[in-house]
């Protein structure tokens, strides 16, 4: 008699089991939701802007955007939509993520010293056989640029030029008089590109 007894008594229980309500298993409400999806919280990767005007895309991916733009008349200038201090970390930022080598620096006057190829430059209407034929390219040498950083009404503007002699530290060819004239101005552009789609606030 046990022996078909037990298989009910462990169904019963089992049915028991299931049907009891404990109202502790039905409120939701003390759960606690995570800090990227709490009501009012916004998401880091959703964050557009910050107090210091870089903007970020939705996949996490961060430029200047508009916030930089590129002004091609004589003399051609960068504009940052920064303040110097912070425009002066940018940029500094921007040259390490680029690998180009900051020679030197004065801050009081503002001013950057760093070595450029202006050949790396691609220009963004280039076309595939464009882009291949400047990998080859060697209409210029590497030398050392001078960047001026000016305030201009809380913003921030940056030329560009040709260092002397005695800054170039023996780059072969720097000094060469045969060699195309825009060589500063591509690095302002290679420089703009760079903030605009590619600059990264953290590396």
């Amino acid at each position: 008699m046990r022996f078909y007894l037990k298989p009910v008594l462990v169904s019963l229980c089992l049915v028991s089991c299931g049907t009891v309500e404990d109202p502790h298993y039905r409120d939701t409400s003390r759960l606690e939701l995570p800090p990227n999806l709490q009501p009012g919280r916004e998401s880091i990767q959703q964050k557009t802007s910050d107090e210091e005007g870089v903007i970020r895309d939705n996949d996490g991916r961060k430029g200047l955007g508009s916030l930089v733009s590129m002004n091609t008349a004589e003399p051609p200038a960068l504009k940052l939509e920064q303040p110097f201090d912070v425009a002066w970390n940018t940029l500094a930022s921007a040259f390490r993520q680029s690998q180009l080598e900051i020679r030197d620096r004065d801050r009081d006057k503002g001013l950057y010293y760093v070595e450029f190829d202006p050949d790396d430059y691609v220009p963004e209407d280039a076309s595939v056989w464009g882009r291949m034929g400047n990998l080859l390219a060697d209409d210029y040498s590497k030398a050392v640029y001078v960047l001026t950083v000016t305030r201009e009404d809380g913003k921030t503007a940056v030329t560009a030029a040709k260092a002397g002699s005695a800054e170039q530290g023996g780059l072969a060819g720097a000094m060469d008089e045969k060699e195309k004239p825009d060589g500063a101005e591509r690095l302002l552009l290679f420089l703009y590109r760079k903030l605009r789609d590619g600059w990264t606030e953290k590396e």
